[in-house]
């Protein structure tokens, strides 16, 4: 009988706390308008070193997946363009230029063996969200670091630049 009772009153917990951390605030409208056309530059044609140019590129391709995909999860529209000549201005429509500034590799064998910080990856990015290729909205220069691995850098830098997004969506619609 006891135990019973424990596991009804686990079950109606369980089922609270999953109605409560379901509920969300409704999406702003000019958020859900946006539509956010991104190039990325992953910066690889300045670079001399076969493998850094690799990285770069491989870097480059997966944060243009990965920002797709976090900018369309705030519900904007996200498209990708090869160069930013390739945008036509109009309503609700905006440019984000995105540039990989630095990045470093670190060591995988001294993630892996030392830890604590040791061999981690870095990556520093600048962005520039505009309206009509003219106004600058917002700009960023976020960096991360981390011991994980480059894709983690990735998408932490995605989040913080879709984060930014929405609030300036945000505010600006505001006004």
């Amino acid at each position: 009988m006891k135990n019973s009772a424990i596991r009804s009153s686990l079950f109606i917990s369980a089922i609270a706390m999953s109605s409560f951390s379901c509920t969300s605030t409704p999406p702003n409208p000019a958020v859900q308008r946006a539509q956010v056309y991104f190039v990325i530059d992953g910066g690889e044609q300045s670079l001399t070193d076969a493998k850094e140019k690799e990285q770069r590129l491989q870097i480059s391709t997966y944060m243009n997946e990965n920002l797709m995909g976090t900018l369309k999860r705030r519900g904007m529209h996200a498209v990708p363009l090869k160069k930013q000549e390739d945008f036509s201005a109009g309503p609700d429509k905006y440019l984000l230029t995105t540039k990989i500034t630095r990045y470093n590799a670190g060591s995988k064998a001294a993630r892996m063996i030392v830890g604590m910080g040791a061999g981690s990856a870095s990556m520093d990015v600048h962005f520039e969200f505009k309206k009509d290729k003219v106004k600058t909205l917002e700009v960023g220069d976020p960096s991360v670091a981390s011991s994980r691995d480059w894709m983690h850098i990735v998408h932490k830098i995605d989040e913080t630049i879709a984060d930014s997004i929405v609030r300036t969506l945000t505010s600006s619609a505001a006004k």
